[in-house]
């Protein structure tokens, strides 16, 4: 036999009402990822089961540049990343071209947004025929590309690239594949000297304009060679490193491998990069990917939601961790679980996220015991937890002994008859809540013959006393109240002609001391009164 929910309910335990708890879709991006993770109860324990290949589409919600270059690297191997980097550079280039003093300024800076025609209208306006038509016709073609090189060369032997301006020398380069460094020259007479730049510093272009210069511009046959050649130019100190989680999507592409000691990788992107094997996580992925999980979830926590960190932690790879963190965030967020499952929290823990009942009602229990302080509806919870011994042992030590003391005698009998309903599992039911079932329906009994469970009640309550510990103030108290009650009730129907071996007992019930002397004098002195008067 169990005991349910409607049971508990219907009884006088008053059960705190809590606050609303925290939605999964408070964090971005979760509750479509929840949608697509099946959850199982493993041996008792949540767990995530195996998924094939998730898009990375699919998890992204919004217009989130993050999420959208992920899907065009990972979900399409890169394919669309030119028309996406041109999206992301456009207010880059509209800011360049309004702060370049010249036509071939603005030319650079509309090369950079990958708008060679724009860039050769500016060019023809400043008369640059010969830059104009280069632009239009060299593109991506690399023999194009290493004529202009070749030209570049011969210029710089024979000293002609004196005569050009920066910006000039710059569009060549650019055009020539090289888009880093604009190279100088010395070693050759003072009129012949020319200065070396890097071409994003000295045209102020950002870093996501500089890496589009490789992109479209650097001659280079994949997304992973470009960057890799910002990678490598980085690392030379000529470009500054991008502080940027683009960045380290772009370099997480091109390695295939996740480098941990300088990448951030987020924790929803990397279980779906695990799950479809698009990168490398190492020998100890599960490690480190538990590693993440953890971290994650502390954050979540320590934004105050909740429940997105139960279902983050839901990924652990050990199913002891992830029963021992659980029911830690179970217990720390008990008071925010409404037993009427108002918010719908309660159903996405058990329903949902497939986390046992007994274990979201044992940290209730807790939560009553430590915070709340109220021993009912500590029982309360421990009876739906189904830990019938530490319902028992709650009910027999604090519950039960406050309702007698407070002569709460209805409260009694209704926590006492669930107990009740689960007497065979309780092997001191007889010597334990029995006692305190029946003492409800005794102590105002008022016919002459006892009641036919009279000696299981007195045996049980002394039974009782010779458990308890003199340190018990509680529990003591309430075993003599009800030792006087039961006394004063033999008293009562002996008085009336009835039964008088309760009242005979008074000496060996669980009395204060000083009662018990009174009952005593009161015998002795009863009896002679009976002797005289015969």
């Amino acid at each position: 036999m169990t005991i349910n929910d409607g049971e508990v309910a219907q009884s006088r335990i008053t059960i705190t009402k809590s606050v609303e708890g925290e939605d999964l879709a408070s964090v971005p991006n979760l509750q479509l990822q929840m949608d697509q993770t099946e959850i199982k109860s493993i041996n008792g324990v949540p767990t995530v089961m195996s998924q094939g290949p998730v898009t990375i589409r699919s998890l992204a919600s919004g217009d989130d540049d993050f999420w959208e270059l992920a899907s065009v690297l990972f979900d399409n191997d890169g394919a669309d990343i030119s028309a996406f980097w041109e999206k992301l550079v456009a207010k880059s280039t509209e800011q360049s071209i309004a702060e370049a003093q010249t036509h071939e300024e603005k030319a650079i800076a509309l090369l950079a947004g990958n708008q060679p025609a724009e860039a050769c209208k500016h060019l023809l306006a400043g008369k640059n025929y010969r830059l104009a038509t280069l632009v239009a016709a060299v593109g991506a073609n690399e023999q194009a590309k290493k004529d202009v090189r070749e030209q570049l060369k011969y210029w710089q032997e024979s000293s002609v690239l004196s005569e050009f301006s920066e910006p000039i020398r710059a569009l060549y380069e650019i055009l020539a594949g090289n888009t880093c460094i604009c190279a100088g020259a010395k070693g050759v007479p003072i009129e012949s000297r020319i200065e070396s730049f890097v071409i994003s510093d000295r045209f102020n272009l950002d870093w996501l304009q500089a890496f589009g210069l490789r992109l479209w511009h650097g001659g280079h046959k994949s997304v992973s060679e470009a960057v890799r050649s910002f990678k490598a130019d980085i690392e030379q100190d000529r470009e500054p490193e991008p502080d940027s989680p683009l960045w380290g999507l772009l370099k997480l592409f091109a390695d295939r491998r996740v480098d941990y000691g300088d990448y951030s990788l987020s924790w929803q992107l990397s279980r779906a990069l695990y799950s479809n094997g698009n990168v490398s996580f190492g020998d100890d992925a599960e490690e480190k990917l538990d590693e993440m999980t953890n971290t994650f979830a502390a954050e979540l926590s320590a934004k105050g939601a909740w429940l997105p960190a139960l279902f983050v932690l839901i990924h652990l790879s050990s199913p002891s961790a992830r029963t021992a963190v659980i029911r830690e965030q179970l217990g720390r967020n008990a008071a925010l679980v409404d037993d009427k499952d108002k918010d719908r929290v309660l159903s996405t823990l058990t329903q949902t996220l497939k986390i046992p009942a007994a274990w979201i009602w044992e940290a209730k229990a807790l939560h009553a015991r430590s915070v709340l302080q109220d021993p009912a509806a500590e029982f309360a919870y421990l009876l739906l937890a189904e830990d019938w011994a530490e319902a028992n042992r709650t009910f027999l030590r604090r519950v039960a002994p406050t309702c007698v003391v407070q002569r709460r005698y209805g409260d009694l009998f209704e926590y006492a008859s669930l107990l009740y309903r689960i007497r065979d599992r309780l092997p001191d039911f007889s010597s334990g809540a029995a006692v305190y079932l029946l003492f409800p329906a005794t102590r105002g009994w008022d016919e002459a013959k006892m009641p036919s469970w009279i000696d299981n009640l007195t045996q049980g309550l002394v039974a009782l006393r010779q458990g308890t510990s003199d340190e018990s103030i509680l529990e003591v108290a309430a075993l003599a109240d009800m030792a006087e009650d039961l006394v004063r009730m033999g008293s009562r129907v002996w008085k009336k002609g009835g039964e008088g071996r309760l009242y005979k007992q008074a000496g060996a019930l669980p009395l204060t001391e000083d009662r018990r002397q009174k009952y005593l004098r009161d015998l002795v002195f009863e009896g002679m009164a009976m002797v005289g008067g015969q």
